[in-house]
C-alpha cells in the first residue's frame, strides 16, 4: 500500500521496470535500480567446454513440460535440480537425470559444493520459463551461471535487463517452443568453441558487474 511505502525512505529494485513502478508508487523515496550480484568467491568456473550435459535448476516460474518434450527431441544429456510438483505429469526421458529436491529443506537435497561441480561440469545453463512478459524468475540462475563461466539458454523475459544475446553469453528461446529448445541445445553441442567464447564473456561480466561486491558499493551510495 502506499501507506507502508511512504514509510520507506529507500526501495531498490533489481530491474528497470520495477524502478519505474516504484517511483510512481512511491515517489517521496529514493527510489534505484541496482542490478544483483553474487559472491564470486563462492564459485569455481570453468568456461571449458563439456560434453557431459546440459543443467537446469530452480523451481519459481519454471516451464518444465516444454524444456522436458525439448530434452526428449535433442542429442544430448541433461541434468535437472526440481520440486516434484514441478514435474507432475510429465514424462522424464532417458537421457534426463533428474534430482528431486526436498520440499521441507529446499537446498538440501544436494550440497552446494556438489552443485557447484554440476555447474562446473555442464555444457551451458538452461532457464525454461514460461515466458511471462513482466516475470524475473530465472535472474538469480542467470547471474550463477554467469559466475560460473557458463553459457545461459533462457526463455525470452520481458523484464530482466540482461539481454543475453546482446551480451553474447547465451540464446534466448521463444516461449512454449520445445523445437527451438532443441535446435539451441543441438547448436550449442555441435559448436563447442563457441560455447567456450560465450562462457569466457559470461565470466567477464560476472566478476566485472554481477558479483556482491559491487552490488555492496552501489547499496551504500
Amino acid at each position: 500500500s502506499r501507506l507502508n511505502l511512504s514509510g520507506c525512505d529507500g526501495i531498490l529494485c533489481l530491474t528497470k521496470k520495477c524502478e519505474a513502478a516504484f517511483k510512481v508508487k512511491s515517489p517521496r523515496s529514493n527510489v534505484k535500480h541496482i542490478p544483483w550480484g553474487v559472491d564470486t568467491r563462492m564459485f569455481f568456473p570453468n568456461t571449458k567446454s563439456s560434453s557431459e550435459y546440459f543443467l537446469a535448476v530452480g523451481k519459481t516460474g519454471r516451464d518444465y513440460r516444454t524444456f522436458l518434450e525439448a530434452c526428449s527431441q535433442a542429442n544430448a544429456n541433461f541434468k535437472i535440480i526440481a520440486p516434484d510438483w514441478s514435474m507432475k505429469n510429465v514424462r522424464i526421458p532417458p537421457n534426463v537425470t533428474y534430482l528431486k529436491t526436498n520440499p521441507n529443506v529446499p537446498d538440501g537435497t544436494i550440497s552446494y559444493p556438489d552443485l557447484r561441480k554440476w555447474y562446473s561440469n555442464c555444457i551451458a545453463t538452461c532457464i525454461p520459463l514460461h515466458g511471462d512478459p513482466e516475470d524475473t524468475c530465472g535472474y538469480t540462475n542467470l547471474i550463477e551461471a554467469m559466475a560460473m563461466g557458463k553459457p545461459v539458454l533462457m526463455t525470452r523475459s520481458g523484464a530482466l535487463d540482461i539481454d543475453i544475446e546482446d551480451l553474447g553469453i547465451g540464446l534466448w528461446i521463444e516461449p512454449k517452443d520445445s523445437q527451438d529448445w532443441a535446435a539451441k541445445i543441438d547448436y550449442l553441442v555441435a559448436n563447442p568453441k563457441e560455447v567456450e567464447g560465450m562462457g569466457r564473456k559470461a565470466l567477464a561480466l560476472g566478476t566485472s558487474i554481477y558479483n556482491s561486491t559491487r552490488f555492496e558499493k552501489d547499496v551504500v551510495r
